[in-house]
């Protein structure tokens, strides 16, 4: 989880809404934009269609 976070950062920062000059409904009182998926429907359905395994802890 926090490696997907530093991603989503990392690719929010790379947006308009992520630049520190902007102020915007998506960052919260520290600044981080909060919003959870930067990019388009497309990458995300890609992203979603096959989940890995691997990434699940499974108790």
């Amino acid at each position: 989880m926090d490696a997907y976070n530093e991603r989503i950062d990392a690719l929010n920062q790379q947006r308009a809404w992520g630049s520190p000059s902007v102020s915007s409904w998506y960052k919260n009182q520290r600044g981080r934009v909060t919003q959870n998926w930067p990019g388009t429907h497309w990458e995300y359905w890609q992203q979603m269609r096959q989940p890995d395994a691997a990434d699940f802890l499974l108790e």
